[in-house]
């Protein structure tokens, strides 16, 4: 017996010798991430694969927080609202412009960030950033609609470049968007600058202001945006939803026809062959989404490491091939295969881009917007 009491009384020691190693390590190991460098990032989804955090973690010992975002003004909201806690964010081309003006981005030291001259000389000079002294540019595409051709009939389609050779000449406008054949299976963009920008092009109509400084310009763009308001309210009523990631709702054939953003259309196709994007005939959004350090950022070292490690030829390559995205970075799109280089949906014809638009800032017209939008949506 006093020996089978020795034994016990061993073992219980031993046990506690082991639990107190064990959280001892396991406290270590609490205290090691909490010191180790991070970066907190608020990006769009679908852009950052993990492997791609993971090996910028392994090279240089800093972890990636990731939050998302499903538009511009959520993004811009944030910051106002106080969000102080991000590094990074990820702008596109108007966002950028309004930021800029608002004096919410930080000016980039250009000394720090070798890879610069990895991009192509027009995205060098972007509109919405002269130099880049804010921004530096990630990726570029277009919006446009996806349809699934094994439930909408193509052949009564007029379809565009972006779509296999023989399906027809012209590109289809998109009044196969707002005048729907499948209106339940049938969705929007949850955008409201994306949704207006649609119908005012349908509608023969500029998305911007174009440079207009009068009162009457402003008032006469208004009246604009009322009539598009009174067609998007009609189109309201008929449609599925607003979803700013159609791609779920496609693969699951919740969908046929959605506006979407041509990286999320072209995922789809990858997933289910029947998906089809196209650029409607009437002209389209251009959109580029750029990187940028907030005013408020506290990891600037981590910062600039991860632009510089994003701007590599390799991993920007990889980014593009990933996200199905076009890229600015000339090192990465030589990278590239022909088959993308040549895809028309990632890299559209002159007379194409011609018919495309950069968003702008709308100044005084932004709130009016804001209010019709937040009616549409009630």
């Amino acid at each position: 017996m006093g020996d089978q009491r020795i034994l016990k009384q061993f073992l219980n020691v031993l046990f506690a010798v082991t639990l107190m190693g064990g959280i001892g390590f396991w406290l270590a190991r609490k205290s090691t991430e909490k010191s180790a460098p991070v970066l907190r990032i608020c990006a769009w989804s679908n852009y950052l694969p993990e492997e791609v955090l993971a090996d910028f973690h392994k090279q240089t010992g800093i972890r990636v927080e990731l939050s998302f975002i499903s538009s511009n003004e959520e993004l811009f909201a944030k910051l106002r609202a106080g969000a102080t806690g991000f590094d990074l964010i990820q702008p596109s081309d108007y966002m950028s412009r309004q930021m800029i003006r608002l004096g919410m981005l930080r000016e980039l030291d250009h000394s720090r960030l070798g890879n610069l001259t990895n991009l192509m000389p027009e995205a060098r000079n972007a509109a919405w950033d002269p130099g880049l002294k804010y921004t530096v540019p990630f990726s570029w595409g277009t919006t446009g609609l996806v349809v699934n051709a094994a439930k909408v009939s193509l052949a009564e389609l007029a379809s565009s470049s972006a779509l296999p050779p023989g399906e027809g000449r012209q590109a289809p406008g998109w009044e196969l968007l707002f005048e729907s054949p499948d209106p339940h299976h049938t969705s929007l963009l949850d955008d409201m600058r994306e949704v207006f920008s649609a119908m005012l092009i349908w509608k023969g109509t500029s998305p911007n202001l174009n440079g207009m400084q009068t009162i009457a310009d402003n008032n006469n763009f208004i009246k604009s945006l009322e009539t598009a308001r009174g067609g998007l309210q009609t189109v309201r009523e008929k449609i599925l939803m607003f979803t700013s990631e159609p791609r779920q709702y496609l693969v699951r054939s919740e969908l046929n026809i959605a506006h979407a953003y041509s990286m999320d259309a072209l995922q789809a196709g990858a997933e289910k062959p029947d998906f089809h994007y196209f650029i409607p005939r009437q002209g389209a959004v251009r959109w580029a989404d750029n990187f940028a350090i907030p005013a408020s950022a506290r990891h600037l070292d981590e910062a600039y490491r991860f632009l510089d490690f994003i701007l590599e030829a390799k991993v920007a390559s990889h980014l593009a091939l990933q996200g199905r995205f076009s890229t600015q970075n000339q090192k990465a799109w030589d990278l590239l295969p022909d088959s993308e280089k040549n895809n028309p949906a990632l890299y559209p014809d002159p007379a194409t881009l011609a018919r495309l638009h950069y968003l702008e800032d709308l100044g005084d017209a932004l709130p009016v917007m804001n209010r019709m939008w937040a009616e549409l949506k009630i």
